[in-house]
């Protein structure tokens, strides 16, 4: 039976005919709502929420998801963060889901030149050499902890916002167990276009394939093959990991069977298989709050990214440096403080001063200062996060 509605606060009534008011005008139907917000609930408590049925607690579980689900709608329809805003403005309080929609702002050749710089500083589609990849002692730290995961067959979730530097510890740390030794070691990394749609059979199908293997037809077998394996590369001294992005957007069943792959022994005491996570707050704040999840909450060990905090002018002047450029000579020292007011993401950190940058360059200035219009529309003391649009 639907919870009474007069048990939602005026505002949660509001909220939910407001979903239903977006979800009308871009065409979402309730299989599809239910979908975005990860099948954390059903398409009948969709049907629920989107008439006002539903009970409080649902409005709050999901009221999170779905900031980030619509966030992510709309910039995969194309729009721009001005025309998001807009839309999502009836919806949520803006500090829900600006931090989601800061725009990327790259220098322009002209600028580029005008600094005496080789290249934008901070060009989210430059892939960095190792010597390039910024690091501090809490990355370090972030670091050894996934290497161990790897070594020896932890349950881990690296949890962090769009921008935290996800993509980059991967890589460094695939690079450093490569460098200690790539026989000690194996990562396999299972591709899909949609983990929405991921099947526990797709995962153990991946491994198998990652692993040089043929798959059998039958499941059964599949499972005995992927232990098999895996016991050979134990005996042989390797470390295998399996490693999964987005995991805010896999299917419960796909999470719920994540335990049952990093469970697998060589029949004594030892486990076979890492599993290491990527993915939003999400997967913490909303996903692993259901009940049904008790047993992967109790195991998985939650790892977050760290924000860059005191290391702000560190990693900027390092940014600048690959550049072919000098922090003291680019950026006064109030700027960079204002900027990291602002700021605690590596993206909205490479955001905020490539647009001080060009707004130095169309001022025909040498340096960034604090004094500059520029600084006039950055807060002084509220925290901002950037986010690059969806491809």
């Amino acid at each position: 039976m639907p919870s009474n509605p007069s048990a939602l606060s005026p505002e949660q009534n509001d909220f939910c005919h407001a979903v239903a008011a977006f979800c009308d005008e871009h065409r979402i139907s309730q299989r599809r709502l239910a979908e975005m917000v990860g099948s954390r609930f059903s398409k009948t408590e969709a049907f629920r929420l989107l008439h006002a049925e539903c009970s409080p607690e649902v409005v709050e579980r999901v009221r999170p998801s779905l900031a980030e689900s619509f966030v992510r709608f709309l910039e995969d329809r194309g729009y721009f963060p001005t025309e998001i805003e807009s839309e999502l403005s009836n919806l949520f309080d803006p500090k829900e889901y600006i931090k989601m929609i800061a725009n990327r702002c790259p220098l322009s050749p002209e600028a580029i030149r005008h600094f005496h710089l080789n290249r934008d500083p901070f060009d989210v589609d430059h892939l960095p050499e190792k010597h390039e990849i910024y690091t501090d002692p809490q990355i370090d730290a972030v670091v050894a902890r996934l290497k161990d995961a790897v070594l020896y067959q932890r349950f881990v979730a690296v949890i962090g916002g769009v921008g935290t530097g996800k993509t980059l510890l991967k890589l460094r740390v695939a690079t450093e167990l490569s460098d200690e030794g790539a026989s000690k070691s194996k990562l396999l990394y299972p591709e899909f276009f949609d983990m929405e749609e991921v099947t526990v059979h797709g995962i153990a199908n991946k491994i198998l394939a990652e692993l040089g293997q043929t798959i059998p037809q039958n499941k059964e077998a599949r499972v005995t093959r992927i232990r098999e394996v895996l016991t050979q590369m134990q005996q042989e001294g390797i470390g295998v990991a399996i490693v999964l992005d987005e995991c805010h957007r896999l299917r419960d069943k796909v999470i719920s069977s994540l335990k049952n792959f990093w469970e697998m022994t060589n029949g004594r005491s030892s486990r076979l298989l890492g599993v290491i996570l990527f993915g939003q707050p999400s997967f913490v704040d909303s996903r692993l709050r259901d009940v049904k999840f008790k047993e992967i909450r109790q195991r998985v060990q939650i790892i977050e990214m760290p924000p860059l905090n005191g290391s702000t002018a560190n990693y900027i002047a390092h940014r600048l440096r690959l550049a072919g450029g000098d922090i003291n000579t680019l950026l006064e020292p109030k700027a960079v403080e204002r900027i990291a007011i602002n700021a605690q993401t590596p993206l909205a950190i490479g955001n905020l001063v490539n647009g001080a940058l060009m707004s130095a360059f169309e001022e025909e200035e040498p340096m960034v200062t604090v004094a500059m219009p520029y600084f006039k529309n950055l807060s002084t003391g509220q925290q901002v996060l950037g986010m690059r649009r969806a491809s």
